[in-house]
């Protein structure tokens, strides 16, 4: 049912901020095993719970497998009755790392937002500067394993949070900006326990016309 999303660019695009080796583990076998335990539960439930099945169905035939993510993590969260953990863990497994491989693009030099997304996240937090330096530590301080996230609430507020495991804000009621992966397979093989370099060096991949795209919708 759910399937691995290809990549908008190379295994090694990323270099030197987030190396090959981590990018080809992290997609191909990290966010390939959400989808398999996924996709597995779901089967398991065919008969034990027909209603979430059909419904889940009709929701990704007729529009799609984010929606159908969605709508596993919202509407259908409160009503499972069996196998809800893992469902829920992995349908945002494989959300979150959608939506992470979707916010980085290759290395450039001077990497910086453009007018509209600058604008935008003065307007919110000050300055761009402002901005990442509370994003960061959002991401370095956050304990264990997560995600940090740009977000932004029905009012059009953004605001910065940090989510445990494979949480993902639309559980709260928010919709999800930005994001940077701060579980220690995205980084461990380069830098090991560092996770603030990681986070640093980052910055210099974020998709920042991607951003443009949604910061204001």
């Amino acid at each position: 049912m759910f399937t691995l999303p290809s990549l908008p660019y190379d295994y090694d695009a990323l270099e030197p901020a987030i190396d090959d080796e981590t990018m080809r583990i992290h997609h191909t076998m990290h966010h390939q095993t959400y989808i398999a335990n996924l996709n597995a539960a779901i089967e398991s439930l065919q008969f034990k719970q027909p209603e979430f099945y059909n419904n889940l169905h009709t929701v990704y035939n007729e529009r799609g497998e984010r929606a159908a993510l969605e709508w596993i993590l919202t509407d259908a969260a409160a009503t499972l009755k069996d196998s809800t953990t893992i469902i829920i863990n992995n349908a945002g497994g494989h959300l979150n790392h959608s939506l992470f491989w979707q916010y980085m693009r290759p290395v450039e030099t001077n990497n910086q937002p453009n007018k509209t997304v600058a604008a935008t996240l003065a307007k919110h937090f000050g300055s761009v500067k402002a901005f990442q330096e509370a994003f960061t530590k959002a991401a370095t301080g956050h304990f264990g394993s997560g995600w940090a996230w740009l977000v932004r609430d029905d009012s059009g507020v953004l605001s910065i949070m940090s989510t445990a495991n494979q949480d993902n804000p639309i559980t709260h009621g928010l919709v999800p900006l930005l994001g940077l992966d701060v579980w220690e397979h995205a980084y461990y093989l380069r830098y090991q326990n560092r996770r603030a370099e990681y986070v640093d060096v980052w910055w210099s991949v974020v998709d920042w016309n991607r951003l443009a795209d949604t910061i204001t919708t």
